[in-house]
């Protein structure tokens, strides 16, 4: 946990927004956010709903989506009505 800490401050010294998920029986779980209105616990994305986040679940590799949350790379829920340039997943693999 100590190592997933650190990874979220070092986050969000570098972007506005910023949230960490774990991956548990096809649900994302939120660890921590910053700039979202989210709670841990309470923050639970399926991946069928996850967007191009669910997209860097599946493939381990960055993905991207427009900030216009285009169907092509479309936005989870809780970022949709928030204004952005681009948004980026970055999946940290553990464990296999």
């Amino acid at each position: 946990s100590e190592a997933l800490d650190a990874l979220a401050r070092a986050v969000a010294r570098q972007a506005p927004r910023s949230a960490l998920f774990l991956v548990r029986e096809g649900v994302l779980r939120l660890w921590t956010r910053d700039g979202f209105d989210l709670e841990a616990g309470h923050a639970d994305v399926p991946l069928d709903q996850a967007g191009f986040l669910a997209e860097a679940v599946r493939s381990r590799g960055v993905q991207s989506a427009a900030g216009d949350g285009s169907a092509a790379s479309p936005r989870p829920a809780f970022a949709a009505g928030i204004p952005c340039a681009a948004s980026v997943a970055a999946p940290v693999v553990m464990h296999g």
